[in-house]
């Protein structure tokens, strides 16, 4: 499967990321999302990597359901915005992502056509609901939608501090 799209969005979230600093935003507020967002993104690349693995062991036709809760769930979050750095978070989604990465890339054509049913927690840990989707457009949607909005979302920030 090709990675492109995602590849280039994950180097514009990590722009993002290495442009926050103590000077460039100042709010706590801001900085507690963003300390989120990396959290939740490098969990969620974790989420998607079993997910990733289980297809390229099972195919296509194996019933699939990722559930996010582990990348929002509140105490989760917490635990691991407590022990790590901004960069560390950083370092977190780049391993993540390139893990995630290598495994988007081994899956054929005919095994990105595999359904998954994507079961939605907002980012209190509260279920929002479930979708079912083929894992391309899943792709699809976290290249150009998810972790570009977050990208922007950081991005956001440093303008609002300026």
């Amino acid at each position: 499967m090709r990675t492109e799209d995602l590849e280039l969005a994950y180097e514009q979230l990590d722009a993002a990321a290495q442009a926050v600093s103590p000077e460039t935003v100042r709010s706590p507020e801001h900085w507690a999302d963003i300390d989120w967002t990396l959290c939740h993104v490098a969990l969620s690349n974790r989420l998607l990597g079993d997910a990733a693995r289980n297809i390229l062991q099972n195919g296509p036709d194996f019933p699939l359901v990722i559930d996010n809760l582990p990348a929002t769930d509140p105490p989760v979050m917490a635990a691991m915005i407590a022990s790590t750095t901004h960069g560390e978070r950083i370092e977190a989604v780049r391993t993540s992502a390139a893990e995630f990465l290598a495994q988007v890339g081994e899956i054929t054509d005919d095994d990105a056509r595999a359904s998954v049913t994507f079961r939605i927690h907002d980012r209190d840990g509260n279920y929002v609901t479930d979708s079912t989707v083929v894992w391309s457009e899943l792709m699809r949607l976290r290249a150009r939608e998810h972790l570009r909005a977050h990208s922007d979302r950081l991005r956001s920030y440093i303008s609002a501090a300026t």
